[in-house]
């Protein structure tokens, strides 16, 4: 969009750009002086851990949504290779804030996890928040909790954590409860 509003025509680099995200890789466009020089290929490589972190999650029952910027053949790669259930692609920071209310609305609880600049504001969105560590400090800043590790397999263990410290906190009311109905006659 940005060499069509600069006035460079980039169709000649679409296929190579095209088999580029196919691979998962994002895309940039590199021209000047009006005329299109080449692009550049950007990829993350997907830790090995990420496949089975992502399988932990589904066992423990959690849908797996991504929200990103890059393109949908960029997004869809990425997604096959580690297994996410939902893609959302080509999106801008507000549109991750429409679409995060809108699975709220369709689905209830949300968590987030993100570690991009762009992320802070959606993190505020979900109802539990979780920022990489090696994410920027923007989405650190917006987030209510941090992984240290630029590592997915610590979220199955994180979510692990919560519903053990939700059960144990359900079972201190339920027992808080219980003594003040049984010692409150004594006090009488």
């Amino acid at each position: 969009a940005l060499m069509t509003q600069v006035g460079v025509d980039a169709a000649p680099l679409h296929a190579a750009a095209e088999e580029w995200r196919g691979r998962g890789a994002s895309v940039v466009f590199v021209a000047s002086d009006g005329r299109l020089l080449g692009l550049i290929a950007v990829a993350d490589p997907i830790k090995d851990s990420t496949p089975a972190a992502i399988e932990a999650l589904h066992r423990d029952g959690v849908r797996l949504v991504m929200l990103t910027g890059d393109s949908r053949t960029t997004a869809e790669a990425v997604a096959r290779a580690i297994g996410v259930d939902d893609v959302r692609s080509d999106l801008l920071p507000e549109d991750k804030v429409t679409a995060i209310r809108a699975l709220m609305e369709t689905h209830g609880r949300l968590a987030m996890v993100g570690d991009g600049v762009n992320d802070g504001p959606v993190l505020q969105a979900g109802d539990v928040s979780i920022a990489m560590g090696s994410g920027c400090d923007l989405s650190r800043l917006g987030a209510g909790a941090v992984l240290l590790r630029d590592d997915l397999s610590l979220l199955p263990r994180a979510v692990e954590a919560a519903r053990k410290m939700r059960r144990i906190a359900g079972q201190n009311v339920a027992w808080a409860i219980g003594y003040n109905l049984a010692v409150l006659p004594l006090a009488v």
